[in-house]
C-alpha cells in the first residue's frame, strides 16, 4: 500500500547529494531488471487468488478502484504488450473476452464502468495506458458510433476526453462530426472540458475545425460580438452603466469562480492555439469589444490570460495588434498600477516591437506618469520592463 501514498511525500535524495540540493520534482529513475521481475511477481500474486467477479466488484469500490488503477498502469507500462494476452494477467481477468465486442460480458462491464462515478476512473486508466491494439479494439467496437450520445453524459465525457487524446486523424475527424452537433447543449450545461480537449487534439492532428467553430457560435447565441465576454461569463455585467464601486468589486471577485466557470474560461486559449475560424472568433470578439470591456478583461485574474494569449499566439497579425492596442491608449498608466493588468502592459510592449509609432506613444504616456508609477510596486515593474 506504500505505493499509493502521495507522490509529494517522496523526498529521496541521490546518494552523496547535499540536503536540499535536489529539485522538488519526481523524475524517472533507472531501476535494476530484478525490480521489474519482482513487481510482476507481486502483481501476479496479488490477483492470483481473485477471480473476475471479485476484481470487477473492486472496480466500483472507493478503495479498491485506486489499487486496480495503479496495478493496471504498472502492468501496461512495465510488463510489456505481451502481458495483456496472458489469461492470468490482471487486465485479462477483468476483461477476459478477446475480441472485446458487443454482446460479451466484458463489453457489458465496460459499459457499466462508463456510467459509474468511481468505475469510470478505472476505465480512464485502461483507455490511457492500454496497448494500441487493445485501445483500437475497445474504441472501434464499443465507442466509435456512440460518441455523439455519450458526450452528453456527465461521467462518460471524462472517459471520452481520454479517448480523444489517442485517436488517429481519421478517427478524430469522425468523432468531431458526431460531437459537434452536441456542443450547444454542452455549453448550456457548462460542460466545456470535452470541447477544449477536442480543440486541442484537432490542432495537434491538423484537422479543420469549422464544424466546431460554427457549433460554438450557435451555443453562445450566433453573434461574434461580445462572444468572448459570454465565454468568460463577464457579459452579465453592464459595465458602461456600472457604478465605480461595483466595478472594483468585480475586479477582485475571480476567487469565487466555480469549477465549471474556470473550465469555460480555459476554452478561449485553446481556440487561439487552433489556426483558422476558431482563432478568428476570439480575435474578432476582442476587436469588437468596447474599451470598458477590454479594461475589465485586463483586470480579471482569468480573462487577462486570454487577452495576453491573443497577442502572443503564433502567426498573430499586425492588424489585430494595431487595432486592439490603440484602444488602450490613455489607460496604460492605470493598468500599470494594477497588480493583474500590469502583465498586459508588458505584452503590449513586446507585441508592438515593429510598430514604432505606437511604442512611442506608449512610452510618452508612461513617462508622463513616471512619478506615480515609481511609487507603486507594479508600476516599478512595468517601468523596469
Amino acid at each position: 500500500m506504500s505505493l499509493l501514498q502521495s507522490k509529494k511525500k517522496e523526498k529521496i535524495d541521490i546518494t552523496g547529494g547535499t540536503l536540499g540540493s535536489q529539485p522538488d520534482t519526481i523524475a524517472t529513475r533507472t531501476v535494476p531488471e530484478s525490480f521489474s521481475i519482482a513487481l510482476d511477481e507481486m502483481i501476479s500474486g496479488t490477483v492470483a487468488a481473485l477471480d473476475t467477479t471479485y476484481l470487477r466488484a473492486l472496480a466500483t469500490h472507493p478503495l479498491g478502484n485506486p489499487v486496480l488503477q495503479l496495478l493496471l498502469e504498472l502492468q501496461f507500462t512495465k510488463s510489456g504488450k505481451q502481458k495483456t494476452k496472458d489469461a492470468t494477467s490482471l487486465f485479462r481477468k477483468l476483461l477476459p473476452d478477446d475480441p472485446l465486442v458487443q454482446g460479451t460480458t466484458s463489453a457489458s462491464f465496460v459499459t457499466s464502468l462508463l456510467y459509474d462515478p468511481v468505475g469510470s476512473r478505472l476505465l480512464e486508466t485502461i483507455i490511457e495506458f492500454a496497448p494500441g491494439k487493445v485501445f483500437k479494439s475497445i474504441y472501434k467496437d464499443l465507442f466509435r458510433e456512440k460518441m455523439g450520445s455519450l458526450v452528453k453524459n456527465e461521467t462518460a465525457r471524462f472517459v471520452l476526453a481520454k479517448m480523444l487524446e489517442r485517436l488517429s486523424q481519421e478517427d478524430l475527424q469522425h468523432a468531431v462530426k458526431q460531437i459537434s452537433p452536441q456542443i450547444p447543449t454542452l455549453i448550456e450545461r457548462s460542460q466545456s472540458s470535452i470541447i477544449k480537449t477536442m480543440i486541442e487534439r484537432c490542432a495537434v492532428r491538423q484537422i479543420q475545425t469549422d464544424l466546431v467553430a460554427d457549433a460554438i457560435l450557435r451555443g453562445y447565441g450566433g453573434q461574434r460580438t461580445n462572444l468572448l465576454l459570454k465565454m468568460l461569463k463577464l457579459d452579465t455585467y453592464d459595465v458602461e452603466t456600472m457604478a465605480p464601486e461595483r466595478k472594483k468589486q468585480l475586479e477582485v471577485q475571480d476567487s469565487g469562480k466555480t469549477y465549471a466557470l474556470l473550465l469555460a474560461q480555459a476554452m478561449p486559449p485553446a481556440m487561439l492555439d487552433a489556426p483558422g475560424q476558431l482563432r478568428e472568433i476570439v480575435t474578432e470578439s476582442i476587436v469588437s469589444s468596447t474599451t470598458e470591456n477590454l479594461l475589465l478583461m485586463a483586470r480579471s485574474r482569468t480573462a487577462t490570460h486570454v487577452l495576453q494569449k491573443a497577442f502572443t499566439c503564433s502567426s498573430q497579425t499586425k492588424l489585430f495588434v494595431r487595432q486592439t492596442v490603440q484602444r488602450f491608449q490613455e489607460h496604460l498608466s492605470e493598468l500599470a498600477l494594477d497588480a493583474i493588468a500590469l502583465y498586459v502592459v508588458d505584452i503590449f510592449w513586446i507585441s508592438t516591437e515593429s510598430l514604432f509609432f505606437i511604442r512611442e506613444r506608449f512610452a510618452q504616456e508612461l513617462l508622463e506618469h513616471k512619478t506615480v508609477l515609481k511609487k507603486s510596486f507594479s508600476g516599478r515593474a512595468v517601468w523596469r520592463n
